[in-house]
């Protein structure tokens, strides 16, 4: 296979693939909340998993937003429909042992109010429900078995929002604007040898070429390179 097209597939991957350090962390961020709600005394700051539950979804969508816009196939149907086969087959399950359960267990207030909270879940608007309800009189936290959908809304709340945000910086070329940073261009090679380099001399083995749009210095292990007419052009030894 040709190195070019190599190149380009490592760097341009469709879409990111399989990653089991993110999976673990997501693994371990749901056990910290899980741990945090049945053994608070153990665990106190357990509830800090949600926020990092919220980075990784946050991220991971991002990415697939960013390679779908690149490749031009980006479509709000298609994005919506796959979080829908994602999410609602599990939350439909909860909603629905929820309400058979509350029938047999619950006064008939209690059951109008979980009745509220499964059309807020529902709708993916749960976070906002629950606010409203929140006062002196509100029921405990203990008694609402849906409680948890808060984070749900919010992550939902953010997934109609970003991409309609993204979609409308990438088709007016806000994208263009932003500041660029060496290693948002890295190139790397899937060859050990790479072609000779602008002073005429081979470049070194299992270096990797930074291009960027200005002049800076890179601490650490990246130098300029000394010829004055190439200013932005960086090697990084491995």
């Amino acid at each position: 296979m040709p190195r070019s097209s190599q190149i380009q597939r490592i760097s341009n991957p469709p879409h990111a693939g399989y990653r089991r350090d993110i999976d673990g962390l997501r693994a371990l961020a749901v056990l910290a909340v899980v741990v945090f709600h049945a053994f608070p005394q153990i665990l106190p700051g357990g509830f800090v998993g949600v926020d990092v539950f919220f980075v990784i979804s946050g991220y991971l969508i991002s990415g697939i937003l960013f390679s779908d816009l690149q490749r031009g196939q980006f479509t709000y149907r298609e994005f919506y429909a796959r979080r829908m086969r994602r999410i609602f087959p599990a939350l439909a399950v909860v909603l629905a042992a929820c309400l058979f359960f509350g029938w047999l267990v619950l006064l008939d207030a209690e059951y109008t109010q979980l009745g509220g909270h499964v059309a807020a879940g529902a709708g993916f608007i749960a976070n906002l429900a629950l606010w409203r309800e929140s006062g002196y009189f509100d029921t405990a936290a203990e008694l609402k078995p849906l409680l948890h959908l808060w984070s749900l809304g919010i992550e939902e709340q953010f997934y109609f929002v970003w991409p309609l945000v993204l979609a409308i910086a990438w088709s007016r070329r806000w994208t263009s604007a932003l500041p660029r940073t060496p290693w948002c261009e890295m190139r790397p090679t899937a060859t050990k040898d790479w072609p000779a380099s602008s002073t005429g001399r081979p470049k070194p083995r299992g270096s990797t070429t930074i291009q960027s749009h200005r002049s800076q210095s890179i601490s650490g292990t990246a130098r300029q390179s000394s010829r004055p007419d190439s200013p932005a052009t960086f090697r990084v030894a491995r």
